[in-house]
């Protein structure tokens, strides 16, 4: 455990200095870890085809715990980071490959306090931890990432940050899949995209609000800052290949940026410090999106509202100028965003 910490500092730190190979390398050795140890079978009773490495069984739910955390921030680490190299994720959610995730999603630390602690010491299976009242039926749980994206009433108004992060971090990179992918005309392409839609939606209205947490603890405030982030620019990607001839707009992809925006308005960034790495990441996708409407906008100032767009030149602007500063402002505590910062002033 302590060699898999290891992989996700020097990961998180190279990518923060945007060394994105040496990032990428560490965090591959990462996800490589985590499937050798069967963390990401942390939720099943079955030791069908488990190979690699035995961990000894947890001493104690808080150790469990920590085991099904740093899973679920490895998988974040490979969802996110994989999206902009452009590659595909390490660790792929399939029976078939024996890499179904089955990990139950993560608690805060003192959520491991209170749960129904479960295990079979004799064949030495790891143990599993579920929050009360979330036992599955027979002791075997639900694939967790597939049930997720598949039934809305998974969803709860009370859920770990880190949870909230892990469950923001798989609909962005399934955004991107489909982006990357896009062929409207393919046989359910039409029913993926819908759905996909759909859950970003859903998984919006369960998100706590900004504003509330700006007034609680800086920690909190940025990882939440981080997850509307994510979220935003999620349906940004998955709505930016629908454009018109003649008109790069999108307007739901706009409408993201847009509330990405506001999000920032909402907190006091400039007492936050320091923020992650990958959010440099998308506020440039932020700034140039508003940057490209902010373009189109313009060429047809006085042409009246034949493109369809909800945006006029001046409400664009003042909302690439508020993504332009905060990246500024985060700027000085992550090298990361300065290459981010050019792309965008040599987008308008």
């Amino acid at each position: 455990m302590y060699t898999l910490q290891t992989e996700v500092l020097l990961s998180y730190y190279l990518f923060h200095k945007d060394r994105r190979v040496e990032g990428g390398y560490h965090a591959a050795a990462a996800v490589s870890i985590v499937v050798a140890c069967g963390l990401h079978k942390l939720g099943s009773t079955r030791a069908q085809g488990r190979t690699g490495i035995n961990l000894p069984l947890p001493r104690d739910a808080v150790e469990d715990g920590e085991r099904i955390n740093a899973f679920w921030t490895v998988i974040i680490l490979d969802r996110c980071w994989t999206v902009w190299m452009q590659t595909p994720s390490v660790l792929i959610d399939e029976t078939s490959a024996n890499t179904q995730i089955d990990t139950p999603w993560p608690l805060d630390m003192i959520g491991y306090e209170q749960v129904c602690y479960l295990g079979n010491s004799d064949d030495n299976e790891m143990l599993t931890l579920f929050p009360q009242g979330m036992m599955p039926a027979g002791g075997q749980p639900v694939q967790t990432v597939q049930a997720f994206l598949n039934n809305p009433a998974t969803d709860t108004q009370h859920q770990s940050l880190l949870a909230l992060r892990a469950k923001a971090s798989i609909l962005y990179e399934k955004s991107a899949q489909i982006a990357a992918h896009w062929n409207p005309n393919a046989p359910g392409f039409q029913d993926h995209f819908v759905a996909l839609d759909n859950r970003i939606n859903q998984f919006k209205g369960v998100l706590p609000s900004l504003r509330q947490a700006a007034q609680t603890r800086p920690d909190l405030v940025r990882g939440l800052l981080t997850v509307h982030t994510l979220i935003n620019c999620a349906t940004m990607q998955l709505h930016a290949p629908w454009v018109q001839p003649g008109n790069p707009i999108n307007r739901k992809s706009l409408t993201a940026a847009r509330t990405a925006m506001t999000s920032l308005q909402k907190v006091d960034i400039s007492q936050l410090g320091y923020i992650d790495p990958f959010m440099g990441i998308l506020l440039g996708a932020v700034g140039r999106s508003l940057a490209t409407a902010l373009r189109a906008v313009q060429r047809n100032a006085g042409a009246g509202p034949s493109n369809g767009s909800p945006a006029d030149a001046a409400a664009v602007q003042e909302s690439y100028n508020t993504v332009l500063t905060a990246m500024q402002i985060f700027s000085a505590a992550c090298p990361l965003i300065d290459p981010q910062l050019v792309l965008n002033f040599c987008s308008v």
